[in-house]
């Protein structure tokens, strides 16, 4: 690999690179707060979208959690608990 006017020869393909990291990851503890905080966003999401799915599946069985268990491909229990996790006891219809 020969570098040359700011970028790396590989083979047939010229690739840009930094000198120095992008504004973001300045160190590496930033790096890993940024991991973390992507790791949170993700948990997030999934049970945003959980919550919704499992919420949607209860209307369309006007509550029968066990018919709602079974459209979602999740055990009885799962449900059960995911409905405690999520605040969804008290949800009106």
């Amino acid at each position: 690999m020969k570098k040359k006017g700011g970028l790396e020869k590989m083979g047939n393909i010229q690739i840009a690179f930094r000198h120095e990291p992008p504004n973001f990851l300045k160190t590496v503890s930033e790096s890993r707060e940024l991991s973390r905080s992507l790791k949170a966003v993700s948990k997030k999401a999934i049970e945003r979208a959980e919550s919704e799915a499992i919420l949607e599946a209860l209307n369309h069985t006007h509550w029968n959690r066990r018919e709602a268990a079974h459209l979602l491909e999740i055990s009885y229990k799962a449900m059960l608990n995911k409905i405690k996790a999520y605040g969804l006891e008290n949800v009106e219809l």
